[in-house]
């Protein structure tokens, strides 16, 4: 590369530099930053350097300058801030759907955004806690993403197959006759729960319901060159994915549910406080009444028993019928034993 092209290539080198390497607690001296340029093959003289720095402050990049012996320079503002991207990097360790390499791949991305240089890059990584969930072994989660995203952007419809796992933790993949079979839907929407990535998507043959796929079980995801005819109201699927307990479809029940003070907390973080309305019990001030939407699953039965005596299902009866019959099922299973 010439010398005249370098000089006018050079501030995009020196920007480099110091999204990368720089914030506030890791500047770098002039010094610092010319050895750099040279080892990029620009030769760059202080004033040189100064000029260069000082047309990227005048067309509004964030550099600040400490003045001192010897200048030093840093990336005042970025988009993220450490406590944003290490967060960040939290929840993409957290999630399940994700293979150990592509969990490291991403958090080394994001480390990459608080620039610092790699000892700031080392000190975010170390934080971590790897290894706290099992990871999916399934490489194709990435690209079923982008082929859902790309689908539900031009409105198109795709296929895949779909899998569960055998007693060996194998992928067993659901058939029709002797070949796996091929699953079309329209995608709807996608969601995280638990940790798990879930698509929601109207399926071929079952256009009446909603159904939930987890996108880690999914191989082969392609868009198809299908156009979706209709989409559900987009408040209607939210609706629905704050009935849902962990995924599990079931019919729409409405419940009213008398839960001990000790847990509303755990009360807000599964319902929120939009969707309820909490009212003292008039003759227990331990206990609050509220009512709201559910779908009657198993997992919500199951939720209904996780808090002992207190949570307690007050009405519909029906549902308090077969939430007895459920819970002596268990009583009878262990009892004998």
């Amino acid at each position: 590369m010439n010398n005249k092209l370098m000089s006018r290539l050079r501030p995009l080198f020196i920007y480099d530099i110091l999204i990368n390497e720089t914030d506030e607690k890791y500047p770098l001296s002039t010094n610092d930053i010319i050895k750099r340029l040279e080892e990029k093959g620009a030769v760059c003289e202080r004033r040189a350097l100064q000029a260069d720095i000082k047309a990227l402050q005048e067309c509004g990049y964030p550099i600040k300058r400490i003045v001192s012996k010897d200048y030093k320079y840093f990336i005042q503002s970025r988009k993220f801030t450490d406590a944003e991207i290490t967060t960040l990097m939290d929840a993409v360790q957290s999630v399940t759907f994700l293979t150990e390499d592509a969990t490291w791949q991403i958090i080394e991305k994001l480390s990459a955004l608080g620039g610092g240089g790699q000892k700031k890059k080392d000190k975010m990584l170390d934080s971590i806690l790897f290894n706290s969930v099992h990871k999916t072994e399934n490489n194709e989660v990435l690209n079923s993403a982008q082929a859902i995203e790309d689908a539900l952007t031009n409105n198109n419809k795709i296929s895949f197959y779909y899998f569960h796992l055998n007693q060996k933790f194998e992928p067993e993949f659901k058939m029709e006759g002797n070949e796996k079979k091929q699953y079309i839907v329209s995608p709807v929407a996608k969601t995280i729960n638990n940790g798990n990535y879930y698509l929601l998507s109207i399926t071929e043959g079952h256009e009446e319901n909603l159904s939930i796929y987890r996108i880690d079980r999914m191989t082969d995801a392609t868009i198809l060159n299908q156009h979706i005819e209709v989409k559900p109201d987009p408040q209607e699927i939210e609706k629905f994915k704050k009935q849902l307990f962990e995924m599990y479809r079931g019919t729409p029940l409405t419940v009213t549910v008398k839960v001990h003070k000790n847990l509303l907390g755990k009360i807000y973080d599964t319902f929120g406080s939009e969707q309820i309305t909490l009212t003292p019990l008039h003759d227990d001030s331990d206990y609050f009444v509220f009512t709201c939407k559910v779908t009657n699953s198993d997992m919500f039965k199951a939720w209904c028993c996780s808090y002992g005596r207190k949570i307690e299902i007050l009405s519909p009866q029906s549902f308090i019928d077969e939430l007895a019959a459920y819970t002596k099922e268990l009583y009878d299973m262990y009892h004998n034993i």
